[in-house]
C-alpha cells in the first residue's frame, strides 16, 4: 500500500471539506489506511461532519457505517498531526477522541477491530 503524503493545501480563505479539493483532501487521507476508497455517500457524511455540519445516517448493517467514525478520525488525526490546512481554515483538537455508543456487544467488538486496523 502506497503513502500518500501531503505538504499544506494552499487553500482559500472559503475552503469547506463539501467541495471536489475538500473531497480530494479526505479521499488522499484515508485511502491508504482503509486501503480503499471511501463511497461517495462516505465521503459526503465525513466532510459535512468536519464543516461542522450535524450529522444522523441511517445504514443498512455492513454498508460501512462503522468508516464514517473511523474516517472522521483518521482526518482529524492528520489535520492535528501533519497540519494539512491554514490554522485560520480549520481548528481541531489537540488530542482527538471519540465517544460511540452501540446498540449490542457484537458491533462494538467489530468497530474496534476496524478502527485499530485502521491506525
Amino acid at each position: 500500500m502506497s503513502s500518500v503524503v501531503h505538504d499544506r493545501v494552499d487553500a482559500p480563505d472559503d475552503f469547506v471539506f463539501c467541495s471536489p479539493a475538500g473531497r480530494r483532501l479526505v479521499t488522499d487521507i484515508v485511502t491508504p489506511t482503509l486501503g480503499y476508497s471511501p463511497h461517495d455517500y462516505q465521503l459526503d457524511g465525513v466532510c459535512k461532519s468536519l464543516d461542522g455540519v450535524d450529522l444522523l445516517a441511517v445504514l443498512a448493517t455492513g454498508s460501512g457505517n462503522t468508516a464514517l467514525f473511523t474516517m472522521y478520525m483518521l482526518v482529524l488525526r492528520a489535520l492535528t498531526t501533519r497540519s494539512l490546512l491554514p490554522a485560520r481554515l480549520h481548528s481541531t483538537p489537540q488530542d482527538p477522541a471519540m465517544v460511540v455508543v452501540y446498540p449490542t456487544v457484537g458491533l462494538e467488538v467489530e468497530m474496534v477491530r476496524q478502527y485499530w486496523q485502521g491506525l
